[in-house]
């Protein structure tokens, strides 16, 4: 009995043993698991991260790039305005000594104060801008005439009178404020009023850009806030 015991006892030992030495080899793939679930997660979060920088610098490299095109731009468009104000007053002073020869003092004195006044008024009436700023702007104004045109002729071949979406629109407008909910919601609702059948989106488009200069005008409007909302309902 007192053998059979102590085999019964080491029998139990030898498993209690076995159990422990399986837990523990449980435990440790467990936690092996664990730590090569963090390690890709954390090269998974480092390659993000490398990959937004990457995108960042690719950007930052873009706006640069554009910004030395747009300074190239204004540099050359800036140089051709003094090329041609620098050949209009050769231009005036080479007009000076003939009428000297023609006119005596006083024609002299004369031809110098109109010299004086044209370059004045030329530099007054200067415009100067980019070749390609001035081509978009030709093709916006052919765009501005074409929808005029469109909408006279709506106009004159229906008998409803769109004044109440204008007046609806310019409201709408003059309710935008610094606040983003305040934003879509305005967005929203006139996307809905271009969708709206009963009046042409033309005209209804035509009414949203003469409200939005009208009101952008007065000092006290939040242009940020409606610069938003024209992305928002153009896109």
């Amino acid at each position: 009995a007192e053998g059979l015991d102590n085999h019964l006892t080491a029998v139990q030992r030898d498993h209690e043993l076995k159990s422990q030495i399986e837990e523990r080899k449980i435990r440790s793939d467990a936690a092996h698991e664990e730590a090569k679930r963090r390690e890709k997660a954390l090269q998974e979060e480092r390659l993000r991260q490398e990959k937004a920088k990457a995108e960042a610098e690719a950007k930052l490299k873009a706006e640069e790039a554009n910004r030395a095109a747009l300074e190239a731009e204004r540099i050359a468009a800036k140089e051709a305005a003094e090329k041609e104000a620098a050949k209009a007053s050769k231009a005036n002073t080479s007009e000076v000594p003939q009428t000297e020869a023609s006119g005596g003092p006083n024609a002299t004195s004369s031809r110098v104060e109109n010299d004086k006044t044209n370059k004045s008024e030329l530099a007054g009436n200067m415009l100067r801008a980019a070749e390609s700023a001035l081509k978009l702007e030709r093709e916006r104004l052919r765009k501005l005439k074409e929808l005029e045109e469109i909408n006279q002729s709506l106009r004159s071949s229906s008998n409803q009178n769109f004044d109440s979406t204008g007046r609806l629109i310019g409201r709408l407008i003059r309710q935008i404020s610094g606040n983003k909910d305040k934003v879509s919601t305005q967005a929203s609702e006139l996307v809905k009023i271009f969708n709206n059948p009963r009046c042409p989106q033309t005209i209804s488009i035509a009414y949203f850009a003469q409200k939005v200069v009208s009101n952008c005008e007065s000092p006290s409007h939040s242009a940020f806030a409606c610069a938003h909302v024209i992305v928002l309902v153009t896109s």
